[in-house]
């Protein structure tokens, strides 16, 4: 009867046990992975179910924390803000986790994001880019500059020797 009784407390602990460590899924909703943006401080959408109705979830973008949401409701499409400006950067890894050591952890699928500057910025910086690294934006800068000054030169050269002809 004992070992009975025993089997069935173990039973019932095990079911408590289990019944606290719920488990809960993070649905990404947006951005969509691969997603390039030019906003540092960009809003995911994500949805998370499980057992308890709120969660606290943490936004990661590269492996650093950039936003918590500590009411994002059981079942509900819930929108999460970068609370700090994002570094422009080529793909990082973005995922949300919510959780605790006792009681649960839950990690959302892990999503690229490129966070780059405008069209016009990018351009310039790769052309910088191309010059420095060859060594060149000196010396290109100082072209245009002396080609600008010679045709500012004989500018001034053709209106003084037109200025005089008249005379």
């Amino acid at each position: 009867m004992k070992l009975k009784n025993l089997i069935a407390g173990f039973l019932l602990l095990s079911l408590i046990v289990s019944s606290v460590n719920a488990e809960c899924a993070i649905t990404l909703n947006a951005p969509e992975d691969n997603y390039y943006t030019t906003d540092t401080t960009p809003d995911f959408n994500y949805t998370i179910t499980g057992n308890f109705s709120d969660y606290n979830v943490t936004l990661y973008f590269d492996s650093i924390a950039y936003g918590v949401n500590e009411t994002s409701t059981n079942n509900t499409a819930i929108i999460i803000t970068a609370n700090a400006t994002m570094p422009y950067s080529e793909a990082k890894e973005w995922y949300l986790f919510s959780g605790n050591d006792s009681n649960f952890n839950c990690t959302s699928e892990v999503r690229d994001l490129t966070i780059g500057k405008t069209h016009f910025q990018g351009v310039n910086s790769l052309i910088n880019l191309v010059l420095d690294t060859v060594g060149l934006f000196p010396t290109i800068i100082s072209l245009v500059i002396y080609a600008g000054l010679l045709v500012i030169v004989g500018m001034l050269i053709t209106w003084i020797v037109k200025f005089f002809k008249k005379r």
